[in-house]
Protein backbone atom coordinates (compact mmCIF):
# COMPACT_ATOMS: atom_id res chain seq x y z
CA UNK A 1 0.00 0.00 0.00
CA UNK A 2 1.13 3.49 -0.67
CA UNK A 3 2.51 5.14 2.34
CA UNK A 4 0.04 8.17 1.84
CA UNK A 5 -2.77 6.26 1.93
CA UNK A 6 -5.51 6.35 4.96
CA UNK A 7 -7.12 3.23 6.20
CA UNK A 8 -10.81 3.08 6.85
CA UNK A 9 -13.53 1.52 7.94
CA UNK A 10 -17.08 2.36 7.62
CA UNK A 11 -19.48 1.88 10.14
CA UNK A 12 -23.17 3.48 9.88
CA UNK A 13 -23.93 6.30 12.97
CA UNK A 14 -26.51 8.97 13.16
CA UNK A 15 -25.37 11.93 15.86
CA UNK A 16 -28.07 12.63 17.96
CA UNK A 17 -29.83 16.00 17.12
CA UNK A 18 -28.48 19.12 18.27
CA UNK A 19 -24.84 17.50 18.66
CA UNK A 20 -21.98 19.58 16.46
CA UNK A 21 -19.74 17.10 17.34
CA UNK A 22 -18.52 14.50 14.04
CA UNK A 23 -15.47 12.11 13.53
CA UNK A 24 -12.64 14.07 11.91
CA UNK A 25 -13.66 12.27 8.23
CA UNK A 26 -16.94 11.44 7.64
CA UNK A 27 -18.27 11.05 3.93
CA UNK A 28 -21.83 12.01 3.78
CA UNK A 29 -24.04 8.78 2.58
CA UNK A 30 -27.80 9.57 2.22
CA UNK A 31 -29.01 9.90 5.48
CA UNK A 32 -26.12 8.54 7.29
CA UNK A 33 -22.40 9.89 8.00
CA UNK A 34 -19.57 7.37 7.24
CA UNK A 35 -17.16 6.98 10.22
CA UNK A 36 -13.17 6.85 9.14
CA UNK A 37 -10.42 6.16 11.86
CA UNK A 38 -7.21 6.80 10.97
CA UNK A 39 -4.53 4.00 12.40
CA UNK A 40 -1.28 2.51 11.26
CA UNK A 41 -0.41 -0.16 10.60
CA UNK A 42 -3.68 -0.23 7.78
CA UNK A 43 -3.79 -3.85 7.78
CA UNK A 44 -4.00 -4.59 11.79
CA UNK A 45 -7.66 -5.92 11.92
CA UNK A 46 -7.92 -6.56 15.76
CA UNK A 47 -7.35 -2.18 16.29
CA UNK A 48 -9.77 -2.00 13.46
CA UNK A 49 -12.04 -4.33 14.57
CA UNK A 50 -12.54 -2.88 17.65
CA UNK A 51 -13.18 1.08 17.08
CA UNK A 52 -16.89 2.12 17.35
CA UNK A 53 -18.72 5.43 18.02
CA UNK A 54 -19.93 5.71 21.06
CA UNK A 55 -23.06 8.33 19.78
CA UNK A 56 -26.37 7.29 20.75
CA UNK A 57 -27.95 5.04 17.49
CA UNK A 58 -31.20 7.70 17.36
CA UNK A 59 -32.37 6.60 13.67
CA UNK A 60 -30.09 3.64 12.40
CA UNK A 61 -31.39 0.42 13.29
CA UNK A 62 -28.74 -1.80 12.14
CA UNK A 63 -26.63 -4.15 14.02
CA UNK A 64 -22.89 -2.30 14.33
CA UNK A 65 -21.75 -4.44 16.75
CA UNK A 66 -21.25 -7.83 15.24
CA UNK A 67 -18.25 -7.38 13.92
CA UNK A 68 -16.54 -5.70 17.38
CA UNK A 69 -14.44 -7.72 19.43
CA UNK A 70 -15.83 -9.25 23.27
CA UNK A 71 -14.77 -7.04 25.55
CA UNK A 72 -15.87 -5.45 29.05
CA UNK A 73 -13.38 -2.74 28.86
CA UNK A 74 -13.30 0.25 26.42
CA UNK A 75 -12.23 3.97 26.25
CA UNK A 76 -15.16 6.22 25.28
CA UNK A 77 -13.18 10.04 24.07
CA UNK A 78 -15.58 12.47 25.36
CA UNK A 79 -13.04 15.30 24.52
CA UNK A 80 -9.77 15.71 22.70
CA UNK A 81 -9.04 18.87 21.61
CA UNK A 82 -6.04 20.75 23.18
CA UNK A 83 -6.74 24.35 24.74
CA UNK A 84 -10.11 25.14 23.37
CA UNK A 85 -13.22 23.93 22.08
CA UNK A 86 -12.95 23.36 18.33
CA UNK A 87 -15.96 22.99 15.66
CA UNK A 88 -15.17 18.67 15.95
CA UNK A 89 -13.42 18.98 19.35
CA UNK A 90 -14.16 19.07 23.01
CA UNK A 91 -11.40 19.66 25.83
CA UNK A 92 -10.33 17.06 27.36
CA UNK A 93 -12.66 14.11 28.86
CA UNK A 94 -11.71 10.21 28.64
CA UNK A 95 -14.46 7.72 30.18
CA UNK A 96 -12.89 4.24 30.98
CA UNK A 97 -15.44 1.63 31.35
CA UNK A 98 -14.77 -1.32 33.07
CA UNK A 99 -18.12 -3.34 33.34
CA UNK A 100 -20.80 -1.69 35.38
CA UNK A 101 -18.52 1.35 36.12
CA UNK A 102 -17.15 3.91 34.97
CA UNK A 103 -14.01 6.24 35.42
CA UNK A 104 -13.43 9.46 33.84
CA UNK A 105 -10.27 11.25 33.46
CA UNK A 106 -9.97 14.98 33.07
CA UNK A 107 -13.12 17.24 33.14
CA UNK A 108 -13.00 19.46 30.41
CA UNK A 109 -15.75 22.23 30.12
CA UNK A 110 -18.86 20.85 28.58
CA UNK A 111 -18.17 17.68 29.53
CA UNK A 112 -21.78 17.08 30.96
CA UNK A 113 -23.32 17.72 27.67
CA UNK A 114 -20.81 15.03 25.84
CA UNK A 115 -22.33 12.66 28.05
CA UNK A 116 -26.01 13.08 26.99
CA UNK A 117 -24.63 11.54 23.54
CA UNK A 118 -23.23 8.31 24.80
CA UNK A 119 -24.86 5.30 24.36
CA UNK A 120 -25.13 2.31 26.66
CA UNK A 121 -23.71 1.83 30.30
CA UNK A 122 -21.20 4.99 29.84
CA UNK A 123 -24.05 7.36 31.77
CA UNK A 124 -23.37 9.44 34.55
CA UNK A 125 -25.37 7.53 36.92
CA UNK A 126 -22.26 4.66 36.31
CA UNK A 127 -19.34 7.02 37.38
CA UNK A 128 -17.76 6.22 40.23
CA UNK A 129 -14.66 7.94 40.02
CA UNK A 130 -12.70 10.84 38.56
CA UNK A 131 -9.03 11.10 38.36
CA UNK A 132 -7.49 14.73 37.09
CA UNK A 133 -3.98 15.01 35.60
CA UNK A 134 -2.97 18.65 36.57
CA UNK A 135 -5.22 21.65 37.24
CA UNK A 136 -5.16 23.40 34.01
CA UNK A 137 -8.15 24.86 32.93
CA UNK A 138 -8.81 22.65 29.66
CA UNK A 139 -8.70 19.80 32.37
CA UNK A 140 -10.84 21.43 35.15
CA UNK A 141 -13.21 23.61 34.05
CA UNK A 142 -16.47 21.07 33.49
CA UNK A 143 -15.85 19.37 36.64
CA UNK A 144 -18.13 21.85 39.48
CA UNK A 145 -21.15 21.30 37.07
CA UNK A 146 -20.54 17.46 36.43
CA UNK A 147 -20.70 17.37 40.50
CA UNK A 148 -24.06 19.46 40.23
CA UNK A 149 -25.21 16.76 37.32
CA UNK A 150 -24.03 13.50 39.06
CA UNK A 151 -25.98 15.02 42.97
CA UNK A 152 -29.04 15.24 40.80
CA UNK A 153 -28.30 11.61 39.59
CA UNK A 154 -28.17 10.78 43.22
CA UNK A 155 -31.20 12.94 43.93
CA UNK A 156 -33.23 11.21 41.73
CA UNK A 157 -31.95 7.49 42.11
CA UNK A 158 -32.30 8.27 45.91
CA UNK A 159 -35.87 9.02 45.44
CA UNK A 160 -37.42 6.36 43.19
CA UNK A 161 -35.72 3.94 45.85
CA UNK A 162 -37.64 5.93 48.72
CA UNK A 163 -40.69 5.29 46.46
CA UNK A 164 -40.25 1.80 45.32
CA UNK A 165 -39.52 0.73 49.25
CA UNK A 166 -42.78 2.69 50.15
CA UNK A 167 -44.91 1.09 48.18
CA UNK A 168 -43.51 -2.49 49.11
CA UNK A 169 -44.21 -1.23 52.32
CA UNK A 170 -47.41 -0.60 52.11
CA UNK A 171 -49.70 -1.66 55.21
CA UNK A 172 -52.65 -3.38 54.53
CA UNK A 173 -55.84 -2.25 54.54
CA UNK A 174 -57.56 -2.25 57.57
CA UNK A 175 -61.34 -1.14 58.81
CA UNK A 176 -61.11 2.41 60.78
CA UNK A 177 -61.57 0.65 64.41
CA UNK A 178 -58.44 -1.36 63.48
CA UNK A 179 -56.30 1.75 62.15
CA UNK A 180 -57.00 3.54 65.46
CA UNK A 181 -56.41 0.80 67.11
CA UNK A 182 -53.03 0.08 65.37
CA UNK A 183 -51.93 3.81 65.51
CA UNK A 184 -52.78 4.22 69.51
CA UNK A 185 -50.53 0.90 69.72
CA UNK A 186 -47.60 1.45 67.68
CA UNK A 187 -46.75 4.72 67.93
CA UNK A 188 -42.88 3.99 67.37
CA UNK A 189 -43.41 2.64 64.04
CA UNK A 190 -43.51 5.93 62.73
CA UNK A 191 -40.66 7.00 64.24
CA UNK A 192 -39.10 3.80 62.92
CA UNK A 193 -39.82 5.00 59.01
CA UNK A 194 -38.67 8.62 59.84
CA UNK A 195 -35.22 7.05 60.33
CA UNK A 196 -35.62 4.94 57.47
CA UNK A 197 -36.02 7.67 55.77
CA UNK A 198 -32.62 9.51 56.73
CA UNK A 199 -30.67 10.31 53.33
CA UNK A 200 -27.36 8.22 52.87
CA UNK A 201 -25.48 10.05 50.35
CA UNK A 202 -24.33 8.40 47.20
CA UNK A 203 -19.95 9.08 46.97
CA UNK A 204 -17.42 10.13 44.41
CA UNK A 205 -13.91 9.85 44.79
CA UNK A 206 -11.78 12.32 42.89
CA UNK A 207 -8.11 11.88 42.45
CA UNK A 208 -5.84 14.30 41.31
CA UNK A 209 -2.84 17.08 42.29
CA UNK A 210 -2.59 19.30 45.46
CA UNK A 211 -5.11 22.29 45.67
CA UNK A 212 -8.02 19.98 43.79
CA UNK A 213 -9.86 19.79 47.15
CA UNK A 214 -9.86 23.85 47.51
CA UNK A 215 -10.98 24.03 43.37
CA UNK A 216 -14.04 21.72 44.26
CA UNK A 217 -14.82 23.18 47.63
CA UNK A 218 -14.75 27.11 46.67
CA UNK A 219 -16.55 26.29 43.39
CA UNK A 220 -19.15 25.07 45.05
CA UNK A 221 -18.85 27.29 48.11
CA UNK A 222 -19.61 30.50 46.19
CA UNK A 223 -21.98 29.25 43.62
CA UNK A 224 -24.21 28.31 46.93
CA UNK A 225 -24.21 24.71 45.59
CA UNK A 226 -25.45 22.66 48.28
CA UNK A 227 -24.77 18.61 48.54
CA UNK A 228 -27.33 16.30 50.48
CA UNK A 229 -27.42 13.13 48.60
CA UNK A 230 -24.07 13.28 47.18
CA UNK A 231 -20.87 13.10 49.34
CA UNK A 232 -17.31 13.59 47.52
CA UNK A 233 -13.75 12.46 48.47
CA UNK A 234 -11.03 14.33 47.27
CA UNK A 235 -7.93 12.52 46.90
CA UNK A 236 -4.71 14.99 46.72
CA UNK A 237 -1.83 13.11 45.65
CA UNK A 238 1.32 14.52 47.68
CA UNK A 239 5.56 13.99 48.20
CA UNK A 240 5.83 14.54 44.58
CA UNK A 241 8.96 15.84 42.89
CA UNK A 242 7.01 18.64 41.81
CA UNK A 243 6.18 21.16 44.06
CA UNK A 244 4.84 24.55 44.17
CA UNK A 245 6.40 26.62 47.32
CA UNK A 246 4.84 30.10 48.47
CA UNK A 247 7.70 32.89 47.98
CA UNK A 248 9.56 33.99 51.16
CA UNK A 249 7.56 37.52 50.92
CA UNK A 250 4.02 35.64 51.04
CA UNK A 251 5.55 33.24 53.93
CA UNK A 252 6.85 36.69 56.01
CA UNK A 253 3.19 37.44 55.45
CA UNK A 254 1.51 34.27 56.41
CA UNK A 255 -0.31 34.27 53.08
CA UNK A 256 -1.56 30.80 53.14
CA UNK A 257 -0.56 28.38 49.73
CA UNK A 258 -3.98 27.33 48.40
CA UNK A 259 -2.34 24.48 46.94
CA UNK A 260 -1.57 23.01 50.48
CA UNK A 261 -3.15 24.63 53.47
CA UNK A 262 -5.71 24.65 55.25
CA UNK A 263 -8.86 26.99 54.71
CA UNK A 264 -11.56 26.53 57.50
CA UNK A 265 -14.04 28.93 55.42
CA UNK A 266 -14.31 26.16 52.61
CA UNK A 267 -15.38 23.38 55.03
CA UNK A 268 -18.49 21.63 52.99
CA UNK A 269 -20.75 20.47 56.06
CA UNK A 270 -18.56 17.24 55.90
CA UNK A 271 -20.24 16.48 52.17
CA UNK A 272 -16.50 17.51 50.40
CA UNK A 273 -13.42 15.12 52.50
CA UNK A 274 -10.31 16.30 51.81
CA UNK A 275 -7.81 13.22 52.06
CA UNK A 276 -4.17 12.76 50.37
CA UNK A 277 -2.22 9.73 49.41
CA UNK A 278 1.57 9.97 49.83
CA UNK A 279 3.97 8.75 47.22
CA UNK A 280 6.47 5.39 47.71
CA UNK A 281 9.33 6.20 45.46
CA UNK A 282 7.65 8.46 43.27
CA UNK A 283 4.73 6.50 42.41
CA UNK A 284 1.13 6.48 43.85
CA UNK A 285 -0.33 3.22 44.78
CA UNK A 286 -4.02 4.37 44.34
CA UNK A 287 -5.99 0.88 44.43
CA UNK A 288 -3.83 -2.43 44.98
CA UNK A 289 -4.32 -5.38 43.75
CA UNK A 290 -5.71 -8.29 46.89
CA UNK A 291 -2.85 -10.70 48.04
CA UNK A 292 -2.50 -14.06 46.74
CA UNK A 293 -5.46 -16.64 47.33
CA UNK A 294 -4.10 -18.82 50.04
CA UNK A 295 -4.90 -22.04 51.09
CA UNK A 296 -6.10 -21.30 54.19
CA UNK A 297 -8.34 -18.46 52.40
CA UNK A 298 -9.72 -20.54 49.82
CA UNK A 299 -11.20 -23.09 53.14
CA UNK A 300 -12.31 -20.05 54.03
CA UNK A 301 -14.27 -19.09 51.56
CA UNK A 302 -16.01 -22.34 51.47
CA UNK A 303 -16.75 -21.86 55.07
CA UNK A 304 -18.81 -18.50 53.91
CA UNK A 305 -16.16 -15.93 54.42
CA UNK A 306 -15.49 -13.44 51.72
CA UNK A 307 -12.48 -13.37 49.27
CA UNK A 308 -12.08 -10.26 46.80
CA UNK A 309 -13.56 -11.99 43.70
CA UNK A 310 -15.11 -8.97 42.37
CA UNK A 311 -14.23 -7.12 39.19
CA UNK A 312 -13.19 -3.80 41.14
CA UNK A 313 -11.58 -5.82 43.96
CA UNK A 314 -9.10 -7.10 41.32
CA UNK A 315 -7.46 -3.91 40.01
CA UNK A 316 -4.63 -1.68 40.75
CA UNK A 317 -4.95 1.86 39.77
CA UNK A 318 -1.42 3.99 40.27
CA UNK A 319 -0.11 7.13 38.99
CA UNK A 320 2.97 8.41 38.59
CA UNK A 321 4.57 12.40 37.79
CA UNK A 322 5.50 13.27 34.09
CA UNK A 323 7.01 17.06 33.01
CA UNK A 324 5.01 19.39 31.87
CA UNK A 325 5.65 22.98 32.97
CA UNK A 326 7.18 24.12 36.11
CA UNK A 327 5.70 24.21 38.79
CA UNK A 328 2.64 22.60 37.30
CA UNK A 329 2.11 19.21 38.56
CA UNK A 330 0.97 16.32 36.26
CA UNK A 331 0.10 12.77 36.81
CA UNK A 332 -0.78 9.83 34.14
CA UNK A 333 -2.77 7.03 35.30
CA UNK A 334 -2.12 3.42 34.72
CA UNK A 335 -5.25 0.61 35.39
CA UNK A 336 -4.63 -2.85 35.53
CA UNK A 337 -6.39 -5.73 35.56
CA UNK A 338 -5.43 -8.54 37.55
CA UNK A 339 -5.38 -12.17 35.66
CA UNK A 340 -9.08 -13.18 36.11
CA UNK A 341 -9.64 -16.43 38.18
CA UNK A 342 -9.57 -20.25 35.38
CA UNK A 343 -12.11 -22.05 34.48
CA UNK A 344 -11.92 -25.62 35.34
CA UNK A 345 -13.18 -28.80 33.09
CA UNK A 346 -15.37 -30.73 35.64
CA UNK A 347 -14.95 -34.05 33.60
CA UNK A 348 -11.68 -33.88 33.85
CA UNK A 349 -11.49 -33.01 37.72
CA UNK A 350 -13.57 -36.11 38.48
CA UNK A 351 -11.12 -38.44 35.92
CA UNK A 352 -8.02 -37.14 37.45
CA UNK A 353 -10.10 -37.85 40.94
CA UNK A 354 -11.50 -34.69 42.40
CA UNK A 355 -15.11 -34.05 43.21
CA UNK A 356 -16.62 -31.09 42.56
CA UNK A 357 -18.19 -31.10 45.78
CA UNK A 358 -15.49 -31.21 47.91
CA UNK A 359 -12.99 -28.20 49.14
CA UNK A 360 -10.26 -29.48 46.52
CA UNK A 361 -12.16 -28.71 43.60
CA UNK A 362 -11.72 -24.76 44.34
CA UNK A 363 -8.01 -25.35 45.44
CA UNK A 364 -6.97 -26.85 42.39
CA UNK A 365 -9.06 -23.75 40.78
CA UNK A 366 -7.33 -21.58 42.17
CA UNK A 367 -3.78 -22.84 41.19
CA UNK A 368 -3.09 -25.81 44.00
CA UNK A 369 -1.99 -28.86 43.41
CA UNK A 370 -3.99 -30.98 45.41
CA UNK A 371 -4.33 -35.25 46.65
CA UNK A 372 -7.52 -37.27 44.65
CA UNK A 373 -10.63 -37.41 46.86
CA UNK A 374 -12.97 -39.70 45.57
CA UNK A 375 -12.86 -43.74 46.37
CA UNK A 376 -11.22 -45.56 43.98
CA UNK A 377 -8.61 -42.95 43.34
CA UNK A 378 -6.60 -43.18 46.65
CA UNK A 379 -3.40 -44.37 45.20
CA UNK A 380 -3.10 -41.66 42.14
CA UNK A 381 -0.15 -39.26 42.36
CA UNK A 382 -1.00 -35.64 42.86
CA UNK A 383 -3.40 -33.73 40.50
CA UNK A 384 -1.83 -30.25 39.15
CA UNK A 385 -3.48 -27.51 37.65
CA UNK A 386 -2.44 -27.45 33.80
CA UNK A 387 -3.87 -30.87 34.16
CA UNK A 388 -7.77 -29.86 34.33
CA UNK A 389 -8.07 -26.02 34.17
CA UNK A 390 -9.53 -24.91 30.58
CA UNK A 391 -7.44 -22.65 28.20
CA UNK A 392 -8.18 -18.88 29.49
CA UNK A 393 -9.87 -16.80 26.74
CA UNK A 394 -9.48 -14.00 28.97
CA UNK A 395 -5.99 -12.50 30.41
CA UNK A 396 -5.22 -8.65 32.23
CA UNK A 397 -5.44 -5.62 30.59
CA UNK A 398 -3.53 -2.10 31.42
CA UNK A 399 -4.58 0.90 30.17
CA UNK A 400 -2.39 3.66 30.12
CA UNK A 401 -3.58 7.59 30.08
CA UNK A 402 -0.91 10.43 30.49
CA UNK A 403 -1.74 14.37 31.21
CA UNK A 404 0.10 17.35 28.91
CA UNK A 405 3.66 16.24 29.06
CA UNK A 406 7.43 17.14 27.07
CA UNK A 407 8.84 13.88 28.74
CA UNK A 408 7.99 11.02 31.15
CA UNK A 409 10.05 10.36 34.83
CA UNK A 410 11.33 6.79 35.12
CA UNK A 411 8.40 5.87 37.28
CA UNK A 412 6.07 6.66 34.88
CA UNK A 413 7.64 4.24 32.27
CA UNK A 414 8.18 1.73 34.61
CA UNK A 415 4.21 1.53 35.57
CA UNK A 416 3.35 1.62 31.91
CA UNK A 417 5.19 -0.83 30.86
CA UNK A 418 3.60 -3.78 28.34
CA UNK A 419 0.35 -1.27 28.49
CA UNK A 420 -1.91 -2.52 25.96
CA UNK A 421 -3.76 0.82 24.91
CA UNK A 422 -1.69 4.19 25.85
CA UNK A 423 -3.12 7.83 25.60
CA UNK A 424 -1.05 10.25 24.52
CA UNK A 425 -0.86 13.63 23.47
CA UNK A 426 0.07 15.31 20.36
CA UNK A 427 -0.06 19.08 20.89
CA UNK A 428 2.87 20.17 18.91
CA UNK A 429 3.81 20.27 15.01
CA UNK A 430 7.45 20.98 16.16
CA UNK A 431 9.50 19.99 19.54
CA UNK A 432 9.34 22.90 21.65
CA UNK A 433 10.47 21.63 25.02
CA UNK A 434 9.54 25.92 26.76
CA UNK A 435 6.07 24.41 25.63
CA UNK A 436 5.74 21.74 27.60
CA UNK A 437 4.04 19.73 25.76
CA UNK A 438 4.53 16.63 22.96
CA UNK A 439 4.42 16.02 18.98
CA UNK A 440 3.25 13.23 17.49
CA UNK A 441 6.98 11.54 17.42
CA UNK A 442 7.67 12.45 21.03
CA UNK A 443 4.37 10.13 21.71
CA UNK A 444 5.54 7.66 19.64
CA UNK A 445 8.72 7.78 21.29
CA UNK A 446 7.07 7.17 24.49
CA UNK A 447 5.11 4.64 23.46
CA UNK A 448 8.12 2.25 22.08
CA UNK A 449 9.66 2.78 25.59
CA UNK A 450 7.34 1.31 27.42
CA UNK A 451 6.64 -1.04 25.25
CA UNK A 452 2.30 -0.10 24.72
CA UNK A 453 0.58 -2.19 22.10
CA UNK A 454 -1.44 0.47 20.83
CA UNK A 455 -1.02 4.06 20.82
CA UNK A 456 -3.89 6.69 20.85
CA UNK A 457 -3.41 10.21 19.82
CA UNK A 458 -4.92 12.54 22.39
CA UNK A 459 -5.13 15.97 23.26
CA UNK A 460 -5.14 17.35 19.24
CA UNK A 461 -4.49 21.21 18.31
CA UNK A 462 -6.21 22.34 15.56
CA UNK A 463 -2.87 23.12 13.25
CA UNK A 464 -2.92 18.99 13.59
CA UNK A 465 -6.22 18.67 12.65
CA UNK A 466 -5.40 19.24 8.57
CA UNK A 467 -2.70 16.47 8.51
CA UNK A 468 -4.11 13.68 10.85
CA UNK A 469 -3.12 10.84 8.82
CA UNK A 470 0.54 12.73 8.77
CA UNK A 471 0.75 12.96 12.40
CA UNK A 472 -0.06 9.32 12.54
CA UNK A 473 2.29 8.46 10.56
CA UNK A 474 4.61 10.39 12.92
CA UNK A 475 4.37 8.80 15.52
CA UNK A 476 4.34 5.71 13.93
CA UNK A 477 7.37 6.04 12.85
CA UNK A 478 8.69 7.65 15.96
CA UNK A 479 7.53 4.09 17.86
CA UNK A 480 9.72 2.39 15.21
CA UNK A 481 6.83 0.87 14.25
CA UNK A 482 6.33 -1.23 17.41
CA UNK A 483 2.97 0.35 18.08
CA UNK A 484 -0.09 0.84 16.21
CA UNK A 485 -1.37 4.37 16.47
CA UNK A 486 -4.55 5.47 16.08
CA UNK A 487 -5.86 9.39 15.86
CA UNK A 488 -8.62 10.08 18.57
CA UNK A 489 -11.80 12.05 18.03
CA UNK A 490 -14.50 12.88 19.88
CA UNK A 491 -17.01 10.25 20.75
CA UNK A 492 -14.72 7.56 19.47
CA UNK A 493 -15.07 4.12 21.35
CA UNK A 494 -12.07 1.62 21.43
CA UNK A 495 -12.99 -1.39 23.41
CA UNK A 496 -10.04 -3.50 24.49
CA UNK A 497 -10.57 -6.53 23.80
CA UNK A 498 -10.67 -9.68 26.82
CA UNK A 499 -7.06 -10.98 25.29
CA UNK A 500 -5.98 -7.10 25.38
CA UNK A 501 -3.71 -5.92 22.07
CA UNK A 502 -0.35 -6.99 23.15
CA UNK A 503 -1.13 -10.49 22.06
CA UNK A 504 -1.01 -9.39 18.24
CA UNK A 505 2.02 -7.41 18.40
CA UNK A 506 4.66 -7.60 16.75
CA UNK A 507 2.65 -9.16 13.77
CA UNK A 508 3.23 -12.66 13.38
CA UNK A 509 3.27 -14.16 16.85
CA UNK A 510 1.09 -16.78 17.87
CA UNK A 511 -1.20 -15.18 20.57
CA UNK A 512 -0.76 -16.53 23.85
CA UNK A 513 -2.87 -18.53 26.07
CA UNK A 514 -2.30 -18.28 29.39
CA UNK A 515 -1.77 -22.22 29.68
CA UNK A 516 0.44 -23.63 32.24
CA UNK A 517 3.58 -23.75 30.61
CA UNK A 518 3.09 -27.77 31.72
CA UNK A 519 0.57 -28.14 29.25
CA UNK A 520 1.32 -29.90 26.25
CA UNK A 521 1.32 -28.94 22.79
CA UNK A 522 -2.08 -30.46 22.05
CA UNK A 523 -3.63 -28.39 24.43
CA UNK A 524 -2.08 -25.17 22.62
CA UNK A 525 -4.06 -23.10 20.22
CA UNK A 526 -2.26 -23.81 17.37
CA UNK A 527 -3.95 -20.78 15.09
CA UNK A 528 -1.38 -18.43 14.60
CA UNK A 529 -4.18 -15.61 13.48
CA UNK A 530 -5.83 -13.53 16.24
CA UNK A 531 -8.99 -13.12 14.21
CA UNK A 532 -9.87 -16.26 12.90
CA UNK A 533 -8.87 -17.57 16.45
CA UNK A 534 -11.14 -15.13 18.32
CA UNK A 535 -13.75 -15.94 15.44
CA UNK A 536 -14.30 -19.56 17.46
CA UNK A 537 -15.45 -17.82 20.84
CA UNK A 538 -18.17 -16.04 19.49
Amino acid sequence: MDDTAVPSIETPIVPTAGSIYSPPVTIVDGTHQVLTPIFLPDDETVLRDSIRSCIKHDEYSGDTTSRLLPSEMSLCFLGTSAGIPSRYRNTSATLLRLGGTSFLFDAGEGVQRQFQFVMGTQKLAKLQRIFITHLHADHIFGLPGLVLGLHDKARAQYMNGLFDNKRSEKKPHRSRTEHDNHNNNNNEDDNDDDNQDKISPFVIQIYGPPGLYHYIASSLLLSCTKLVYLKLQVYELVGGRVRRVASPLKQQQRIRDPFSDEYPEYSYAGQIERKRIQAQDGIWTIEDKPPPLTRDMIIDQRRGSRVATQRLDRLRIRAAEVDHLPGIVTFGYVVEEDDPPRNIDPEAAKAAGVSPQNRNYELLKHGFAVQPDMDGFEDNEEVHPHQVLKPSFKRARKVAIVGDNRNWTRQMTQIAQHADVLVHEATLTEENYNRGHSTAAMAGRQSAECNASVLVLNHISPKCESDLPGIVREAYEGSQKTSAVVASFDFMELLVPWMGFRNSYPHGEEPLMNINENATNDDRETDTSLRSWLNKLL
